[in-house]
């Protein structure tokens, strides 16, 4: 629990507007952080502890993206197989310390609490998929 009481509001609520055109507060962005190894295919995978909708994912590659056909997606898996939230985000035409954000969010972008967010790193063959630091930002939902 927050010591100062300023603070602990934030922590104890989800901070939703109630959606009337007068309300004067506002949603707070919530931020979860994934983090490949690289150098092969793999994913990476976090359950929500709430209903969020994805409204950003930005991937921070911490070395050369490697071979052009490198690429992360951003998918939900809610017990009926995954959906993608992202398109196919190639990484390998990225420099180290580029920043690749995805181009459209899909159908899978509203997640249920409980969900699972996977994000799938595919390596195009030449084992130089970079480690990357993925950050997705997400609105809580009622």
């Amino acid at each position: 629990m927050a010591r100062n009481r300023k603070l602990q509001r934030l922590q104890t609520t989800n901070m939703i507007a109630d959606g009337d055109a007068t309300a004067t507060s506002g949603q707070m962005t919530m931020m979860y952080q994934l983090q490949t190894e690289g150098g092969a295919t793999e994913t990476v995978s976090l359950v929500v502890d709430r209903k969020v909708m994805i409204t950003e994912v930005k991937a921070i590659l911490l070395a050369d993206g490697g071979a052009n056909g490198n690429a992360i997606q951003l998918k939900v898996n809610a017990g009926l197989g995954n959906v993608n939230i992202t398109d196919s985000m190639v990484v390998g035409t990225a420099g180290a310390n580029d920043v690749v954000r995805e181009g459209e969010l899909g159908t899978g972008k509203e997640v249920a609490k409980g969900a699972s967010l996977n994000l799938v790193a595919t390596d195009a063959g030449s084992a130089d998929i970079p480690a990357m630091t993925i950050l997705v930002s997400a609105m809580p939902m009622l």
